[in-house]
């Protein structure tokens, strides 16, 4: 995966997660894609992308072309460099260079960029647990020292996981941190989960015999009679 595919996908999932939607709601990998190989430098040529209508460039505009210059060395055309110019200001590490203080708003976009290249594998005890329509939100403790963390996952990442969170499980996640603007809350957002210790393989046996056996796979009905004497005989080895 090239870097600025790489840096769109990290903009994308960040974005959706302010918006409490699903990564493909906010752009198709299609979109993505086409992003990175183009690298459109105006709101013209973003316009053309298949998946990129006018409402996604007016919504996203702005934040696209000033990704791809960052990662792509070239002069965006000046008639859209003023709508770039809010995002690239919003980097901290740049911000006691600006003449203009940044809004709170700024410096948070620039800091969630900052904290979607700190992606982090990290283990604890779940201690509390919300499911949501769109989003299942819980918190991890540290056994040792008592420290808590927030942390949140998509609803459709964690159906697909295969795995129920319940209070008390201790499990490993895998994703960044975010700050939430609307609140300033720090979270971490999980793209996988997965349990962990001893009983780890034991729980997801009994994760599946649950759902094969709420799917009657079990059911005495669905076995088919054995033949009083077999009639073929494999041997696997």
């Amino acid at each position: 995966m090239s870097k600025i595919l790489e840096e769109l996908r990290i903009w994308r999932d960040t974005t959706a997660r302010k918006e409490q939607k699903e990564p493909y709601r906010v752009l198709p990998n299609a979109a993505l894609e086409a992003l990175a190989t183009l690298q459109p430098k105006t709101l013209a040529e973003l316009q053309k992308i298949k998946g990129i209508k006018s409402v996604k460039s007016r919504q996203y505009g702005s934040a696209l072309l000033a990704l791809i210059q960052k990662n792509s060395p070239g002069d965006l055309d000046s008639s859209d460099l003023e709508l770039t110019a809010p995002i690239q200001n919003a980097s901290p590490s740049t911000a006691h260079d600006q003449t203009e203080p940044l809004s709170v708003s700024q410096f948070l976009d620039g800091l969630n960029l900052e904290l979607s290249g700190m992606a982090a594998r990290i283990r604890g005890e779940v201690t509390s647990l919300d499911i949501r329509e769109r989003v299942v939100y819980f918190s991890l403790k540290d056994q040792q020292d008592g420290s808590v963390l927030s942390c949140l996952i998509f609803r459709y990442q964690y159906e697909v996981g295969g795995i129920h969170l319940a209070l008390g499980d201790e499990v490993i996640l895998e994703g960044v941190p975010d700050i939430y603007k609307p609140s300033g809350r720090l979270s971490f957002r999980a793209e996988t989960i997965e349990y962990a210790g001893e009983g780890a393989l034991k729980k997801a046996y009994d994760t599946l015999y649950k759902k094969l056996e709420q799917e009657l796979i079990f059911a005495p009905e669905k076995k088919r009679p054995l033949p009083l004497y077999p009639e073929r005989i494999a041997l696997i080895t």
